[in-house]
């Protein structure tokens, strides 16, 4: 048992480790390039799908998942039905991870792309319409990816939580299918490049995952308490278990 905590420990900081870096790089290096490596072809792949009657209405529809209404939305009713189920350790991480939003508007308020070539193109109506859409330069990350991360990878996490498995299944698949949609949405409208849905993605994670391990923390320094409670008790061991969960007849006995 102490094995496998010190492998999930390992495992836990290896991947919040590597979201970090991935974030930051991401950050970095879009400071010094409009575009990087892979987002025009990534970018423009998606963006082909205007040809198509159906992509307008879906990816117009993904990308509203995003809205902060529908979000502000989707966090609400998490944290109520974890709270009609007493389940107020989860909803208070819920709570607190959604103040996270002003991680992701703090950075996307210092990361600035160089806008010489985006100006440009502007100044002949260049990159306005399908085929290809140039995004403006000050979309890193993606606050509508991660917010979709957000909310909906929560959702994901503790929909095993407050709902049987028959019908968390077919919600956590439906978050999945939201994340993947709203992911491409951006890029489809040409609001953001890859790499600044990606950053978005990454930070979500990043989140997700620390609120994931704080909740395990926690949970389990109050299972220690409560065990330290029973253990430093003076009274007679059958006197902690509630009257109605007695045995009959045990407090005539006592009497």
């Amino acid at each position: 048992m102490r094995a496998r905590s010190v492998i999930s420990a390992i495992a836990f900081w290896m991947a919040s480790i590597l979201l970090a870096a991935g974030f930051a790089t991401l950050a970095i290096w879009s400071t010094r390039e409009y575009y990087l490596p892979g987002d025009r072809y990534v970018t423009f792949r998606v963006q082909e799908l205007y040809r198509y009657g159906w992509a307008d209405g879906f990816f117009e529809r993904a990308h509203q998942a995003g809205d902060m209404l529908v979000l502000s939305i989707a966090l609400a009713a998490l944290i109520g039905v974890l709270a009609v189920r007493r389940l107020f350790l989860e909803a208070a991480i819920v709570v607190a991870a959604g103040l996270s939003q002003f991680v992701q508007a703090g950075v996307s308020a210092a990361v600035q792309r160089p806008e010489g070539q985006y100006l440009a193109m502007r100044a002949s109506f260049d990159g306005l319409l399908h085929p290809r859409i140039y995004p403006s330069p000050g979309g890193f990350p993606s606050g509508h990816v991660f917010g979709e991360v957000l909310a909906y990878g929560l959702v994901f996490w503790l929909a095993g939580r407050v709902l049987p498995w028959p019908l968390a299944l077919p919600l956590r698949l439906a978050c999945v299918a939201v994340i993947s949609a709203g992911f491409a949405a951006p890029l489809y409208l040409g609001a953001h490049w890859f790499t600044d849905a990606l950053g978005g993605a990454l930070l979500a994670l990043l989140v997700v995952l620390l609120s994931w391990r704080a909740e395990r923390l926690l949970r389990r320094t109050h299972d220690v308490v409560r065990i330290e409670d029973l253990v430093t008790d003076s009274r007679d061991p059958a006197e902690l278990v509630p009257a109605h969960q007695r045995p009959a007849g045990q407090e005539a006995l006592r009497g």
